[in-house]
């Protein structure tokens, strides 16, 4: 198991060039801001990047996915297989509901959750960070040289809030 630091992240993310970014079953705010802000970065720079969900979006966060409710791993590849698989708030190969089986095949966890259970080849797991959504944060600041969108801002804001009670 590789612990990663940010800066080796933005270098892994930096050398392939489609991801699946997979978040819990059951996905709250936490989980979709972090996946949408990744996603939407990676495609800001050039990248094919998905947010994948076992789940339907909950109606009441579908204002973070511009009213969209279903992520399905076919829906956004078909047969082709992504260059990464990463996971974002997501703490155990089980609550990755029907993609379960497949935990092993992550490439990368991203998640803040003290109790994350290994499954993924890598990871960077922060537990002092009170979302994932900070340690996304980070990353997009890195692979944009500091200048966030304000959609991708109000993504980290809406999980942050969401994760802490505001």
């Amino acid at each position: 198991m590789n612990n990663l630091s940010i800066n080796n992240i933005c270098k892994l993310l930096m050398k392939n060039s489609s991801f699946a970014i997979f978040v819990h079953d059951n996905p709250d705010a936490d989980a979709i801001g972090s996946c949408f802000a990744l996603v939407n970065t990676l495609r800001s720079i050039g990248k094919k990047a998905y947010c994948v969900s076992s789940d339907k979006i909950p109606s009441s966060l579908t204002f973070l996915t511009n009213g969209n409710r279903e992520y399905t791993y076919d829906a956004a590849f078909g047969n082709e297989k992504p260059d990464m698989l990463i996971s974002v708030d997501v703490a155990s190969a089980g609550q990755l509901g029907i993609y379960k089986n497949i935990a092993s095949s992550f490439d990368l966890a991203i998640d803040h959750h003290a109790t994350h259970d290994t499954f993924a080849k890598a990871q960077y797991v922060d537990s002092v960070s009170s979302a994932c959504a900070e340690i996304i944060y980070r990353i997009v600041i890195r692979l944009l040289c500091g200048n966030m969108p304000q959609n991708t801002a109000a993504l980290l804001y809406a999980a942050i809030a969401a994760d802490t009670g505001g």
